[in-house]
This record gives C-alpha cells, sequence and structure tokens, in this order.
C-alpha cells in the first residue's frame, strides 16, 4: 500500500466516528421541525461514498482493517435508520434486519432519503396531487370559505376556476387538511411514481416489514415549520394558478 492510499483510508476511517454521526444526523432531523426550508446536506452519499472508496481499496488493506470498517458502516447505517425510525414512530421488523444483513445500508438510503433529504419535495407533490384529484372534494370542505372577504380572497376569486380561486385563497389551511385525510400507504400512494425509491418503501410497508403511521408526524412538521410551510404553499399556490 502506497503512502497516499494508507492516509486516505486512514483518514476515511476515522470519519465513521459513530458519536459525530449521530449528531449530524440527529441534528439534521431535529431541522425538519425548526422555522427553516433550507436545503439539506446529503450526509449518507457523503459517508456511502468513503465507504465505496475503502471497497475499492480492499486489496491494499489489512483484513482485519478491512472488516472493522465494513462492520462500522454498517452500524452507521443502523444509526440512519434508528434516528429516522425513532423521530417518525416507524419500526422495521428485527427478524427482516438479521436475515437480510446485506440490505441494511439499502434500507438506510431509502428511509433517510425519503423522510429527510426529498421530505420537503415529497410533501410538495403530494399536496399537489391530492388537490388535483380531489379538487371538488376538498371545494366541498371549504365551502364556508367562500363567504371570507380577506384580501387574498377577494383576489382569488379572480381566478377562471373558482375551484383553484377557493383553495389558493386557503392554501395553508388545505395543506393541514390534506395530510389529516391520509394514512402512510395513500401518502405514498400520491408521492408520484417516478420517484425512484417509492417501489422499495412500498414493498416494505405493504409487507409489514415497516410499519406505523408516519404521517401525524408529517403533519405536526408541517405545523411547526413555517418557514418550510410558506414555501411548499407558494409552490403550491404557483403551480395551481399555472404560474409554473
Amino acid at each position: 500500500m502506497t503512502e497516499s492510499s494508507y492516509i486516505e483510508i486512514s483518514e476515511i476511517m476515522d470519519s465513521f466516528d459513530l458519536d459525530e454521526v449521530q449528531r449530524l444526523i440527529h441534528d439534521q432531523i431535529e431541522m425538519l421541525d425548526e422555522d427553516t426550508c433550507e436545503n439539506m446536506i446529503d450526509n449518507f452519499k457523503i459517508l456511502y461514498t468513503k465507504y465505496a472508496s475503502i471497497q475499492e481499496n480492499q486489496d491494499q488493506m489489512d483484513e482485519d482493517d478491512y472488516n472493522y470498517t465494513v462492520a462500522r458502516f454498517y452500524k452507521i447505517c443502523e444509526l440512519f435508520i434508528e434516528e429516522v425510525c425513532d423521530k417518525y414512530n416507524i419500526s422495521i421488523n428485527e427478524e427482516y434486519l438479521n436475515d437480510h444483513y446485506g440490505d441494511i445500508p439499502r434500507l438506510a438510503l431509502c428511509l433517510y432519503r425519503f423522510f429527510v433529504i426529498d421530505f420537503k419535495g415529497n410533501l410538495y407533490h403530494v399536496l399537489l396531487t391530492y388537490i388535483q384529484e380531489n379538487m371538488e372534494q376538498i371545494a366541498q370542505a371549504f365551502e364556508s370559505a367562500k363567504l371570507k372577504r380577506d384580501a387574498s380572497t377577494l383576489v382569488n376569486k379572480k381566478i377562471e376556476d373558482s375551484n383553484v380561486g377557493l383553495v389558493v385563497s386557503n392554501i395553508y389551511d388545505i395543506a393541514d387538511w390534506v395530510i389529516e385525510q391520509l394514512d402512510e400507504d395513500t401518502y405514498m400512494d400520491f408521492v408520484g411514481q417516478d420517484y425512484l425509491l417509492l417501489d422499495t418503501l412500498k414493498d416494505l410497508f405493504d409487507k409489514d416489514i415497516i410499519v406505523g403511521n408516519f404521517t401525524t408526524v408529517i403533519l405536526e412538521i408541517l405545523q411547526t415549520n413555517i418557514a418550510m410551510k410558506g414555501r411548499v404553499c407558494f409552490d403550491l399556490i404557483c403551480k395551481l394558478k399555472g404560474v409554473i
């Protein structure tokens, strides 16, 4: 092994600090409840890239060092899984984890991307698709709102489609209402089939390998993180008005 290769691998192994990684994950998940809509850094991708480098240099490593590093990375994956599950009140069948140990990195990736990194984008897509497919039902549920005479309602009454005008005028309340109508299965149904990780997650939920209704937590985040809700609702208004 060259000196430069040794230094690179040593640095990668040092970056697999369990306490530091857990802190990063926990702090990032806590950001979902904070009043912010900042884009998040994909910490799992960074760590996986380093893990892939270890795999590529396996033949240059001491066997014990290699096995230690692989075990450490799998423990990191378990930390990602545990933190996401704790946040969203979901659980994973322990027997499945034991029998499919090699799938743990993939599972960590799916959960972390769906519930953390892609959370805002998925939420927007769920709300938009549900609203577009259930416009009449929503208009009926918010019929009394037509009597409102605040500035936003008056402006949006000029929209040609009266139902769209009603939804746009009450988008913040409707966003909460939509999530209240969904459970974990229907939420994923509205994410969109082009989401690459969807089939894997739906299969795990359908087989009760992952259980728990995470939509109650999503509603709490939506009601707590006003900045993110404002961003999502603004994008919804633009899309429904045909601006984007």
